[in-house]
């Protein structure tokens, strides 16, 4: 299998993340970011819920927490305005994976 084959069987962000990597991926859009207030209240719910939503429509798939990119964290953080420490993005909770999984319609085997 060839490295081009194997990005679009198993697709991965790119390593190491750059500036234009973080725009095309990860800004998220003016209908995403209404959507993700209307799914969670407090702003940093509303980044990871946004993160995780990003990583799927770029992956097929959603990743743990460790598996983030700080710096996508911190881009869509920037681009919603809101303070945060990665364990307020990321606590030991899944509420946002639903709301993902509903936006994009997918179901759990």
């Amino acid at each position: 299998m060839t490295p081009t084959t194997a990005r679009v069987i198993y697709p991965e962000l790119p390593d190491p993340i750059t500036p234009g990597d973080l725009q095309q991926l990860f800004s998220p859009s003016f209908d995403e970011r209404q959507w993700a207030s209307t799914v969670v209240r407090a702003g940093a719910s509303q980044v990871a819920l946004l993160v995780q939503l990003k990583i799927f429509q770029t992956m097929g798939r959603f990743r743990l927490p460790t598996e983030i990119p700080l710096a996508a964290v911190e881009y869509v953080a920037r681009r919603m305005g809101v303070e945060f420490e990665f364990s307020q993005i990321f606590p030991e909770r899944t509420r946002y994976r639903e709301g993902d999984r509903t936006k994009v319609g997918a179901t759990l085997p």
